[in-house]
């Protein structure tokens, strides 16, 4: 289940971003995918929910969760911890 909703949902990007900002290609590396449009198509979900921001640093793009993000990082952390801990 708790696999299922994070495949779903983005879920699995915000518990990342929650420990730091990040660069896209290392967001990608941390996500385990090489799918840059897939990448991207959530961040800018993610952006239009104003859960994250992006900042650009000479070449490179840093994205950061908004506090609303980390809001909302540090629930969903919670609910896949809970569904990891029933799970098992």
């Amino acid at each position: 289940m708790t696999e299922t909703l994070l495949k779903k949902l983005p879920a699995k990007m915000l518990i990342a971003l929650n420990k730091g900002s990040v660069n896209t290609s290392n967001l990608m590396s941390i996500m385990g995918t090489k799918h840059y449009n897939s990448i991207i198509r959530f961040l800018r979900q993610l952006e239009a929910k104003g859960l994250i921001e992006s900042k650009r640093e000479g070449a490179r793009k840093f994205i950061s969760l908004t506090e609303k993000g980390r809001n909302v990082a540090e629930s969903v952390s919670k609910i896949d911890d809970l569904m990891r801990t029933t799970a098992q």
